[in-house]
């Protein structure tokens, strides 16, 4: 085999093994940059983002008067780079005013998984009071499977409240943070 095909050989394995890597190693379920995207649920998800200069009194940052939208479609696909950089540079430009500045985030995402799953879809009603929310009836991903054992499934004994906040939504930034720390301390 002659240098040509090795070089082939190895730039296909490449081609292959770095996106594998998204579906198989421990990753962050929001960055999909080294993915086969055309298979990633991440592109339809959407996440509530809100932040707050908290310097000296709570005031919501308008991000389109920030950041173009491009950027904050990436915010709001819960990328951690765009975050940090955001927040980097929001900071560094008020710390140049001499204050400590304070910039806080609420951001509730939906998890990847939360679009495969009845109990992230739909209401939480249970017009019937079964203990089943209404949305396990005729929900396609309990084909085959009783609304009871389909929700028996995906939340066990929790709640719907309690399964639908812990299955269906992560928060990607701590709630109380003050993102101009170090995101180590983020905590």
């Amino acid at each position: 085999m002659g240098w040509k095909s090795a070089f082939i050989a190895a730039y296909v394995v490449l081609q292959v093994a770095l996106p594998l890597r998204y579906y198989l190693g421990d990753h962050d379920p929001f960055d999909e940059r080294f993915a086969w995207r055309m298979f990633s649920p991440v592109r339809a998800l959407d996440c509530d983002v809100a932040f707050f200069d908290e310097t000296h009194e709570s005031k919501p940052i308008e991000l389109r008067k920030q950041l173009h939208a491009v950027w904050i479609n990436l915010i709001k696909r819960a990328r951690p780079a765009v975050v940090q950089s955001f927040a980097r540079h929001w900071c560094d430009g008020r710390a140049a005013d001499g204050v400590t500045p304070v910039l806080r985030a609420d951001m509730v995402c939906q998890t990847p998984e939360s679009l495969r799953l009845a109990i992230c879809g739909g209401s939480l009603a249970d017009g019937d009071a079964d203990g089943v929310p209404d949305a396990f009836r005729g929900a396609a991903v309990c084909e085959g499977r009783t609304p009871e054992a389909c929700f028996r499934d995906e939340c066990g004994e929790r709640s719907p409240s309690d399964c639908r906040e812990a299955r269906c939504k992560v928060r990607p930034v701590p709630r109380g943070a003050n993102l101009c720390l170090p995101p180590e301390q983020w905590t």
